[in-house]
């Protein structure tokens, strides 16, 4: 059943009256690349404006085959909701059709910082969270507007991930995805906007780790974009939704 709060649709239960957001499941295989789930996402402070900053991924056909069957499962329940809800027929952001022999994937992305009033999130007190000396300001600016909301990832005995290997532990691996659909109709743009945001993973088994493809706008950033000259992190108190 599908709700709706805000222009943004939901899934909920069929037999509860209350105004919530369900978590759905799918199990896949994290793509190598177009992944950002460093300990700040997309890195959107080097504009100096981390609230633009995302975290995001692509899921591929899982790589074990038990759970083949439920995955194509999934794409055609989502196919068949877009095309319930969609007002327009041009439906973007969600399913991503792929040219490179991989079948259609699944984008999953959330933001950085979340707006608890807006969003219906409660929050609690969670563990500092890494971010890079140069990036300090920024992040305590856009903490000032907004709640900044960790990425949660565990392994499959339900250990934490630390956030500085969130990336490369995830990247190339097999996990258990908990989102939350939402959906937002743009009739100035003529599209419909869908997008699955991530509320935690679990990895049910790790891929083999491998350098972090680099994208073609990081081609020539070079060691100064990745922070990997600025070891000193500072760490501040984060949220978590629950």
């Amino acid at each position: 059943m599908l709700d709706r709060d805000s222009h943004t649709y939901v899934f909920k239960p069929e037999d509860d009256t209350r105004e919530r957001r369900a978590n759905l499941v799918v199990v896949g295989t994290i793509a190598q690349h177009f992944s950002d789930l460093r300990p700040l996402g997309s890195y959107a402070y080097r504009y100096n404006d981390l609230l633009w900053s995302k975290w995001s991924f692509q899921l591929m056909k899982p790589n074990v085959s038990v759970y083949l069957e439920a995955y194509d499962d999934a794409l055609d329940a989502l196919r068949l909701l877009q095309q319930k809800v969609s007002q327009t027929g041009n439906n973007r952001c969600l399913l991503i059709d792929t040219d490179l022999g991989l079948g259609p994937r699944i984008l999953f992305e959330r933001d950085l910082f979340v707006d608890k009033h807006t969003d219906g999130i409660k929050l609690k007190e969670s563990l500092p969270w890494p971010v890079p000396y140069r990036s300090a300001k920024c992040f305590v600016a856009a903490s000032e507007r907004k709640v900044f909301a960790p990425l949660l990832a565990y392994y499959s005995d339900g250990t934490a991930i630390a956030p500085n290997d969130l990336d490369r532990k995830l990247r190339g691996s097999l996990v258990e995805v908990h989102f939350t659909l939402h959906h937002r109709a743009l009739p100035s743009f003529d599209c419909d906007h869908f997008h699955a945001c991530i509320s935690k993973i679990v990895v049910l088994q790790e891929g083999q780790e491998t350098p972090r493809p680099l994208r073609w706008n990081e081609e020539y950033r070079g060691d100064d974009e990745t922070g990997d000259d600025f070891p000193e992190d500072v760490w501040f108190p984060t949220q978590v939704p629950i």
